[in-house]
Order: C-alpha cells, then sequence, then structure tokens
C-alpha cells in the first residue's frame, strides 16, 4: 500500500509525532511533560526493563487520541508505544474524570495493535482499528489494520462494562468515526495501489464508510477523484468526521501534489478539507493562517462552536468569518495535534507537545503547516501547555491529566 516515498513522508511525520524513547514495566509512573509530574518512582532492577534503568523516570506508552464519552464521565484514550521501532503498538485505555482513575480496556490481545478509538453518538459502540502485528515491535504497522467494535454499557457512577471485540469485514483503515445516526463507520483506507515499471509500487488513501446492518461499503468522497480533480493523499492527520448536520465530511490529510488535480479544491501539502456531501465540492479550510479561523476542526458543538486548531486551541464560530470565540492555548513550537470536546460543552482537552514528549524535552521546530507570520504571532501568545490538557471551557482554565504506562494498568 505505502510507496517508497509514501513510506519515508509517512515515516517522517510519524517521527514528528510519536518520537523515539523507551520505557517500564510494572512500576506506575505518570506523565505530563509541560505540566505536573508524578511521584518519585523506586528504581527498577537491572534487566527488567533496558530503557527503565536507563532512565528510571521514563514514560513508555504516548496518548494519541483521546474522546469524550458521550455521558461526559469518562473518555477513552490511546496509549501507544514509544520504545525506539515500536511506536505503533498501541492499547485503548478508559480515564474516568471524577476520580482520575485508569483502566485497561478487557480483551486487548497480545500480538495486536488496537488504534484510534472513537465512540458512537449514543455511547454503546466503541470503534476502532486492530492490527495484527509482530508484538513488541510492530513494524510492520503504519497505523492501519482491521475495522473493529466493542459494546459500551456506561452509567454514571458505576464501572463500565465492555463487550468482546467484534472484528468486521474491513481490512486496513485507519482514524475511524460515526455518522451522526450511528448507521455508518467513515474512516481512512487504501484507493488506489499501482506498480512502475522500476518495481516501486505507489499509492494512495481515500475516505470510505461502511454500514454493518447491511455489509456494505462505499467511497464518501467521489468528488474528490474525477478527471479534473485528482487528489493523491498519501497519509491521515485526523477525521474523517462527520459535521453534526451531516452535510460536510471534515479531515486533514498530506496531498503529495503529484496527481493533477483542481487546485482550487485542495493544496499540495497538508490541507484541512471540507468536502460537501450533496454537490461533491471541497473547500480546503485553511485561509492563509493556522492562529486564526477554522483552520483544522477536531470537534463541534451545537451552542459553543467548533474546536480548531492546530495553531491554537480555540473555539470558533462556524459561519464565516469564523470568528475565534476563545483561545485556551497556543502551545509553541509543538502545536494541537489532537482535540475533543464534550457533549454537555464543559470540557475540552487537547494533544501537543508531542514532538519529542517521550524524553520530555520539545523536539526540532517541525511546523511544517506554519507560515512565518503564524510563527511570530504565536511567540507573543501562550509559550507552553501540558501535553495532555484538560480545558475547562467556561473558565478556560488548563490542567495537566497525568497518563500512566500501560503495564500498570488492569482490566
Amino acid at each position: 500500500m505505502f510507496s517508497s516515498v509514501r513510506w519515508r513522508l509517512t515515516a517522517s511525520l510519524l517521527a514528528a509525532v510519536l518520537g523515539l524513547s523507551a520505557c517500564a514495566p510494572t512500576v506506575p509512573r505518570f506523565g505530563n511533560f509541560g505540566g505536573a509530574v508524578g511521584p518519585v518512582s523506586p528504581p527498577i532492577p537491572a534487566g527488567d526493563d533496558e530503557c527503565a534503568v536507563a532512565q528510571p523516570q521514563a514514560i513508555c506508552w504516548t496518548p494519541v487520541q483521546a474522546r469524550f464519552h458521550p455521558g461526559g464521565d469518562q473518555m477513552v484514550v490511546n496509549l501507544c508505544s514509544n520504545r525506539r521501532g515500536a511506536i505503533y503498538y498501541c492499547r485503548l485505555v478508559e480515564y474516568r474524570l471524577a476520580d482520575q482513575r485508569w483502566r485497561l480496556l478487557p480483551g486487548q490481545e497480545e500480538g495486536k495493535s488496537y488504534q484510534y478509538p472513537s465512540y458512537s453518538h449514543d455511547g454503546k459502540t466503541l470503534v476502532f482499528g486492530v492490527a495484527t502485528c509482530e508484538q513488541p515491535d510492530c513494524k510492520e504497522n503504519t497505523g492501519y489494520g482491521q475495522l473493529a467494535t466493542v459494546e459500551v454499557r456506561a452509567a454514571a457512577g458505576a464501572d463500565t462494562a465492555y463487550g468482546p471485540v467484534k472484528l468486521l469485514p474491513v481490512n486496513g483503515v485507519s482514524r475511524p468515526n460515526f455518522s451522526p445516526d450511528d448507521q455508518e463507520i467513515l474512516y481512512w483506507r487504501s484507493h488506489h495501489q499501482a506498480r512502475l515499471a522500476s518495481g516501486r509500487s505507489i499509492g494512495s488513501i481515500s475516505v470510505f464508510g461502511y454500514r454493518p446492518s447491511t455489509d456494505e461499503e462505499r467511497h464518501l468522497v467521489p468528488g474528490l477523484h474525477t478527471e479534473t480533480a485528482k487528489v493523491h493523499f498519501i497519509n491521515a492527520i485526523s477525521g474523517p468526521r462527520y459535521s453534526l448536520d451531516g452535510r460536510v465530511i471534515r479531515f486533514t490529510a498530506l496531498d503529495d501534489g503529484f496527481w493533477a488535480r483542481d487546485l482550487r479544491a485542495v493544496r499540495a501539502g497538508i490541507a484541512d478539507v471540507e468536502y460537501d456531501v450533496k454537490t461533491g465540492r471541497a473547500v480546503d479550510r485553511a485561509i492563509h493562517r493556522v492562529a486564526i479561523g477554522l483552520g483544522r476542526v477536531y470537534a463541534e458543538h451545537p451552542v459553543l462552536g467548533v474546536l480548531a486548531g492546530p495553531g491554537s486551541l480555540r473555539l470558533v464560530d462556524p459561519q464565516p468569518p469564523h470568528v475565534t470565540r476563545s483561545t485556551f492555548f497556543s502551545p509553541e513550537p509543538s502545536q494541537v495535534s489532537d482535540a475533543d470536546m464534550d457533549r454537555a460543552g464543559i470540557w475540552a482537552l487537547g494533544l501537543s507537545g508531542l514532538q519529542s514528549m517521550m524524553s520530555g524535552h520539545q523536539g526540532p521546530k517541525r511546523q511544517y503547516w506554519l507560515t512565518t507570520e503564524d510563527a511570530k504571532d504565536l511567540r507573543k501568545q501562550v509559550p507552553t501547555a501540558p501535553v495532555f490538557s484538560l480545558v475547562r471551557i467556561k473558565t478556560r482554565e488548563v490542567q495537566a491529566v497525568q497518563w500512566p504506562n500501560v503495564e500498570s494498568l488492569k482490566p
């Protein structure tokens, strides 16, 4: 599915997002670089874990994605290993806001990676991807796997019950989400594959949807793949997600600009796309500046507006000219990589500082989506933020969520 060019681009993006490091087994360490630090853990005997011996305070797992449950009492967090060469060995964990309690979701098998979880709108189903790989390295896994769901039974004040993992007959998917009516699951999947005369293979990805009730899959963005508009997405960055009214599909992806396409629809490089389902037309949401305007859409609330990024985490009016209603923080140099907002409009969360978060230090300034003007503006704003931030929307208070190593958790 990946060409050598695509693999190099993807690998560089993964390195920018996940970084490299290593870590620890049974001792419960907690991390949030840029935020509060957990208590010092006792040293681990030599030989138990290489990285834990070298870095006694290291955090072996990185929060890559987090989603609020519609009930608002908990969230599901995707923690992925940051051991060298194992950046896509991932687990699904639950975090309860009231008592700050972490729990490993049951039914996750060894030698399989569980990636990019999202709840249905009714909160009764969790969807994600499952990749089978050489544990613990997962070197052949690039964030794509088989579509899967789990039944969720959540009630306020009680522990959540989870059903068995149900694998669906769709492979090679990434970042699945439910449609507004919960009848369809949309995701990234391979769209085009070809082999050149040299023997090198090339390919692209696109947005598809699957209906479990009818066992049918359809291409959801055909308007981006016509004779006049041939985009060549080679790496998924966010989404795809429907707007609340179901009229548009929003996502962010890397387009290599290799194929002929309509420049008015999607630009080469990182595009924040809003695709009109009815007309088949696409609009690139970036309006030159990522620190203002609609930019990248992470979530939408019917009253508060759109939670946008990545130059800063902010609430924006969904209607043009997309006036910013409030800004929570502008982490520089890393920026916001993922965010979500709860249904009640009380909390927002943001993941940032992910370039080298495994070692606890900021990495090189890989600000590939920023213009010179953006960088100047951001330096005038708040310079740091916790890696895993929980924001009280009304007061704009930001607090650090401290996450543990997976080895210390129980189902």
